[in-house]
């Protein structure tokens, strides 16, 4: 992926990342009696199930009370709005982890490449010679600089 690319797409998650409401669902558990906050809608939210007071915030504001009756019509409409937010947010976040995947694999590619280039570059035709049963100071010297080098890669394993 080249670097034009790159920044397109990461400034279009951007772009639809401040497009996400901040919205908050707030209620009390009746069980702890503990106030619960989510950017997930509870499922009992504008249902016909019986469940706690919800608040909705959104940026701040209250956008919604549960304790407020409203008509059939528009519960539903609250509940599909609220539920296909989430659904977004979801959506939203799954494509930057693609995005994330993507730059990690493509920054992964290039460093095997990187080795392959210089392992190529270092490696002749004939096969390697045993290494004999002791090994003096230079050798073990040149030994822990391949290892330097290697380590310096940051290879995953």
């Amino acid at each position: 992926m080249n670097v034009l690319a790159r920044y397109g797409l990461s400034l279009g998650l951007l772009l639809l990342a401040n497009a996400a409401d901040a919205r908050m669902y707030q209620w009390v558990d009746p069980v702890t009696g503990s106030v619960q906050m989510s950017g997930r809608p509870p499922a009992w939210y504008r249902s016909d199930w019986d469940g706690p007071r919800v608040r909705v915030f959104d940026n701040g504001t209250v956008v919604d009370d549960t304790s407020i009756n409203v008509a059939d019509d528009e519960m539903r409409a609250l509940r599909e709005e609220a539920f296909r937010q989430f659904d977004e947010i979801l959506q939203l976040n799954a494509l930057k982890r693609l995005e994330s995947d993507a730059l990690r694999a493509a920054e992964r590619e290039e460093r095997v490449t990187s080795v392959e280039g210089l392992m190529v570059d270092e490696l002749d035709d004939k096969p390697a010679e045993p290494l004999p049963d002791s090994l003096d100071d230079d050798t073990i010297g040149q030994l822990k600089d391949l290892i330097k080098q290697w380590d310096s890669l940051n290879l995953p394993l």
